[in-house]
C-alpha cells in the first residue's frame, strides 16, 4: 500500500514528521526513525482526525497520538524515490513494544514546526 504526503509537521534537513493519506482516505502520522544506508526510514500509524487535532493543539504528545488508534496496525517505510509517496510494509510486532516509538512527552519544537505555538 502507498501513502501520499499531505502536510509537513516537522522539518529539519528532511521530513521528520508529517501526515499522509492512503487511496481510501485514511490519515497516517509518519515519523522519521533514522537513516538507513542512503535511505530515510519512517514509521507510519493510522490516526483519526480528532486525535490528530488534539496533537496539533498540544493536548497530547506524539507517543499518545500513535498509540491512540489500533496499536497492532503500524507500518515501516523507506523513502528511496519520490519523497511525497511511500510504500508501507505492515509490521507484525506490537507498536507499544517498538523501540522506534517516540518518547513520552515529545512535542515538536515550535521553531521547526509550522503549526506549533511559540
Amino acid at each position: 500500500m502507498k501513502i501520499k504526503h499531505e502536510e509537513t509537521l516537522l522539518f529539519y534537513d528532511c521530513e521528520l514528521l508529517f501526515q499522509a493519506k492512503d487511496p481510501q482516505g485514511q490519515t497516517y502520522i509518519v515519523s522519521h526513525t533514522g537513516d538507513g544506508h542512503k535511505e530515510c526510514e519512517y514509521m507510519a500509524v493510522p490516526v483519526d482526525q480528532k486525535t490528530l487535532s488534539e496533537f496539533k493543539a498540544g493536548r497530547i504528545d506524539l507517543r499518545d497520538l500513535m498509540l491512540a488508534g489500533s496499536p497492532k496496525e503500524w507500518y515501516s517505510a523507506k523513502a528511496t524515490g519520490d519523497p511525497d509517496e511511500l510504500e508501507l510494509k505492515l509490521q507484525r510486532t506490537s507498536l507499544a513494544e517498538s523501540p522506534k516509538l517516540p518518547m513520552k512527552g515529545f512535542h515538536p519544537d515550535p521553531k521547526f514546526s509550522h503549526y506549533a505555538k511559540a
